[in-house]
């Protein structure tokens, strides 16, 4: 196996790794307990923060924001790790106030296209994170910008299908 094979199966794997932490992250979120004071004060916050009636470009712009600074070398992961324990949190919340277990919320919209296409994306630019991290330790970096550069078109991509996506569900 080439040296280039050897990195892009590396690549892949260090991508499943952060693919799964990040959901385990969003799981640990849905399964915490609170109140039913603080769900309610969590989703009236969550409510003021989005459109009634989010559409495409709503949905899109958030996501691709989150994503872009989840790419920051060193700070997206904190970034990453938090916005989706918060994510999860909000699933715990409506769990608390629909009488469901928030992971079993999770668990339910994750049969939908849009949570992976996310998720997917949210991988992408935090697995970018650690070779930029990388890159720069290494002094690599001119290289690992071009990956940066497919690394962007993919998350661009994945965020506008999933909004379009998501978009659909929400009006039907």
């Amino acid at each position: 196996m080439g040296n280039h094979a050897a990195l892009t199966l590396t690549r892949r794997r260090i991508f499943l790794l952060v693919l799964f932490t990040l959901i385990g992250f969003a799981a640990s979120g849905s399964a915490s307990t609170m109140g039913k004071e603080e769900a309610d004060k969590m989703l009236e916050d969550v409510k003021k923060s989005i459109p009634s009636s989010p559409n495409t470009i709503d949905i899109f712009s958030n996501n691709v924001r989150v994503a872009l600074l989840m790419l920051i070398p060193g700070l997206g992961l904190i970034l990453a790790s938090y916005v989706l324990y918060n994510t999860g949190l909000v699933f715990a919340a409506t769990g608390v106030v629909n009488g469901v277990p928030g992971l079993m919320l999770l668990l339910a919209t994750s049969v939908f296209p849009f949570f992976w296409l996310e998720f997917v994306a949210y991988a992408t630019s935090t697995t970018q994170n650690l070779y930029l991290i990388w890159a720069i330790k290494s002094k690599t970096l001119r290289y690992e910008l071009r990956n940066l550069a497919y690394t962007l078109v993919i998350i661009v991509v994945l965020l506008m299908l999933g909004a379009w996506i998501e978009t659909l569900f929400i009006s039907s």
